[in-house]
Parts: structure tokens; sequence; C-alpha cells
């Protein structure tokens, strides 16, 4: 029997049931609380998985954020890119790198069973509620992904393919939208949902609602610090992700593919400017924030649905 199915099941079999109306006076459950109780046994499956891959992801947006700073402080010409394939081709690089991207990858892929999960999670399925179970799925495809690439690597014996340009693909997708009439307003378009993507992540870094997510932790100062670490690297999330709107916007204003830069190519863009390495470096360390957060949080991350509850 599926998870929906056993969840349906079993809210049906209460579905004739109401409070106070139980046998020898007992109040009887209710299908809520018997459908949460369901999802909670299920979910509980899955925790050790999607626990070892809050992990994996942790360093991931550890190495990224240590790329980061090398952009802030050599500048636009320096090092690897900073992005998820730059992070596995330099950890690639390193004495018993393969190992390394073998292990990180399995990670990964127990990440990419647990987004997925969440996003068939019962609950609401309107609103925001909806969003976020979408932004599960473009995370299980964008990790699913790099999951595939790591597997590339172990099985090749190196870094073949494992950096792969997130700029130059941007810049050929985008080259290639602006050769159609409308192209250039879909490149706008894009530029206008990333900001929207930005300011969610604001929105979820100044009010911590991630904290719904992660189980109450024993230790008060422990649980401050993932709060803290988490606001502040989600910050850096919303930077970097409205940086990525900015040189999009530009691309479609000036008609030149080449503005168009992913996380790498953003940053890289950006240190140029007054202020651009102080930004950078803010940005970056915020990656590493993000990283230390997913990795502190791993234990106490717990599955539940998507609720448009506040």
């Amino acid at each position: 029997m599926t998870v929906h199915a056993r969840i349906r099941h079993m809210s049906e079999g209460l579905g004739s049931t109401s409070p106070g109306s139980g046998p020898a006076g007992r109040p009887s459950i209710r299908p809520a609380d018997d459908v949460n109780r369901a999802t909670r046994e299920l979910g509980g499956r899955f925790q050790t998985i999607g626990r070892i891959g809050w992990v994996a992801k942790g360093v991931i947006y550890v190495l990224i954020g240590a790329l980061a700073v090398q952009i802030a402080r050599d500048g636009k010409g320096s090092g690897e890119e900073a992005s998820s394939g730059g992070a596995v081709a330099a950890l690639a690089d390193r004495p018993f790198g393969r190992t390394m991207v073998a292990v990180l990858g399995i990670g990964l892929a127990l990440y990419v069973v647990w987004r997925l999960f969440s996003a068939v999670l019962p609950g609401d399925w309107t609103g925001h509620a909806l969003l976020e179970r979408l932004g599960y799925l473009a995370s299980a495809v964008i990790y699913g992904s790099l999951a595939f690439v790591m597997a590339q690597i172990v099985a090749r014996g190196g870094d073949q393919g494992a950096e792969q340009k997130e700029d130059s693909t941007l810049h050929s997708a985008v080259a290639s939208m602006m050769e159609h009439t409308w192209g250039r307003w879909l490149v706008g378009l894009a530029a206008l949902i990333t900001f929207g993507v930005a300011a969610d992540f604001v929105k979820k870094a100044w009010t911590a609602s991630f904290r719904k997510d992660i189980a109450p932790s024993p230790n008060g100062t422990e649980r401050r610090a993932i709060v803290r670490l988490g606001q502040f690297g989600w910050a850096a999330r919303a930077a970097s992700t409205a940086l990525i709107a900015f040189f999009l916007a530009r691309a479609a204003i000036t008609y030149d593919a080449s503005e168009a830069g992913g996380i790498d190519g953003s940053l890289r863009n950006f240190v140029g400017y007054s202020w651009g390495r102080a930004v950078v470096l803010a940005i970056a360390v915020g990656f590493v924030a993000y990283g230390l957060f997913c990795l502190i949080s791993a234990r106490y991350q717990r599955l539940q649905g998507p609720s448009n509850a506040h």
C-alpha cells in the first residue's frame, strides 16, 4: 500500500466518528490527528536518510563559501567556479578525492529522496504551501543532477565533467532565448521570478520560518546558534539570488547574454563594483554559515507537510 493510500485508509476508517462519540465514553480520535500520526510514523522512516542528506548539503555549501572567499580576495579571475559543480571539482582534486566525492554523492542522493518525500506529504496544497512543494521538487532536481555528475566522476576516476560551468550553461540558455522574438521579454520575466525567489529567501531569513522544520534542541544555546546561522545563511542565499536576478535583468536590457551569470558569474561581475569585494565576502561567509547550519541542524531536521499556517 502506498504512503498516501495508507494515510487515506486510516483517515477514512475514522471518518464517521466525532469528538466525544467513542465507545465507553472515551473521546474518539479525530481523523486529522490520525493522519498526522500516520504521517509522522511514515516520515520517521526517512529521518535518518534526510539527516545524512543535510550533512552532505552542508559540506557543499561550506566548499562553495570557501571558493567565494577566493573571489572576494583575488577578484574576478580567481580560482575554481564558486558553484556546486566547482565545489565538487575542487573536492575531486584533493587526495582521496574520488572516495570523498562518492560518499558525498550518496549523501546528496539521500537528500533528493528526502525532498521528494517532503513534496508529497499530506498538508496544504494552495498558496505558499504549494510554492514550498514546488521548491522541494526543484531542489530534488538540482541536487539529483549534481549527484549524477558525482557518480560520473567516480565511474571515470577523475574530475572530468565535474565542473559543469554554470555560467556557460546559463549564457547558452539566455542566448538561445534571445534568438526568438519574445526571448528578451522571457529573460526579463526570468529575472522577475528570480527576484521573487530572493524576496522569499529574505522573508525566511527575517522570520526564521525554517525553525518549524527543526525539532527543539535540548540545549538552548545550540538552538539559538542554529537559528542565527540559518538566518545569516538564508540572507546570503537571498543576496546571491538577487545578484543573479540583477544580471539577468541587465542581459535583457542590454540584449547581451554574457551579462547573465549563475552564483559564480554574478559574484565575479559584482566584485568590480564599489564595495563589491565587501558584499561578495559577506555572501561567501554567509554560504559557510548556511553550510554550518545544515551540518549542525541535521540531527534535528524533521518531516512535516507544508502548511499555510504561520
